[in-house]
């Protein structure tokens, strides 16, 4: 019997879930997962053929469309320097901090620093770097 090599609608969404920030944990249970299966978030996620090759399709895919680091790295700056129009009707309209989006993207830059702790230094992954361990697709 052949093994199936898509991810499952469950898989996707922990993976999506993990790209915005949630441990893994917290992403299998958000994508419906039981009590039992968040025990077992290695077999199902990390070590999934059908989740790594799904991986190895989209990642060369962003890095087609320019979706890179460097990419990233200008977005959360864009995003740390917001703008939004301010009107008033005593003076002209003008552009001021949009302070919500900039504290958000202080927030998700501040997840993507090392940290430190009590084991020494370390630091979260990306998805890709997670699934791939390293950050690049593997060749299958």
């Amino acid at each position: 019997m052949k093994r199936k090599r898509t991810p499952s609608l469950r898989q996707v969404k922990t993976l999506q879930l993990m790209s915005q920030g949630y441990t893994k944990h917290r992403a299998m249970k958000e994508a419906g997962y039981s009590a039992s299966s968040l025990k077992q978030g290695k077999r199902i996620i990390d070590n999934s053929p059908a989740v790594r090759n799904y991986v190895n399709q989209v990642y060369p895919e962003l890095i087609k469309l320019g979706i890179d680091a460097p990419y990233e790295a200008n977005k959360i700056k864009e995003w740390l320097e917001a703008k939004k129009p301010f009107s008033s009707h005593t003076e002209p309209d003008k552009m001021v901090d949009d302070f919500e989006i900039q504290i958000k993207a202080y927030d998700r830059l501040q997840q993507l620093k090392p940290t430190v702790n009590k084991k020494g230094i370390k630091r979260k992954l990306t998805i890709e770097e997670f699934i791939t361990e390293g950050g690049e697709p593997n060749s299958q």
